[in-house]
């Protein structure tokens, strides 16, 4: 995995996605996205205004990416969306 800042709407977000896909020019077009496995703010948690039906007015909610969370992505991605082939290739070698 590595760490990516990106700039957006002037808040530096900090990314983690995979290395190796990143490197791979077959990846990030609409058909083969890189997927984004956390998202945190650098400077300050990411928030999202949330209304619920105790406060239909809504409040400022973290939105950042838990460590479980980011474990379950993962594991998520190896598990259901890597191609067997693809995940055969990276990891049975090493």
């Amino acid at each position: 995995m590595i760490q990516l800042a990106v700039i957006i709407n002037n808040r530096t977000v900090l990314a983690k996605v995979n290395k190796t896909d990143m490197n791979n020019p077959e990846y990030g077009t609409k058909e083969k996205p890189i997927l984004v496995f956390s998202a945190r703010g650098a400077d300050h948690p990411l928030e999202d205004m949330v209304a619920t039906d105790e406060k239909p007015e809504g409040f400022m909610m973290n939105i950042d990416t838990p460590v479980d969370q980011y474990r379950y992505n993962v594991f998520m991605y190896f598990t259901y969306i890597m191609p067997k082939k693809e995940f055969k290739e990276r990891f049975d070698s090493k």
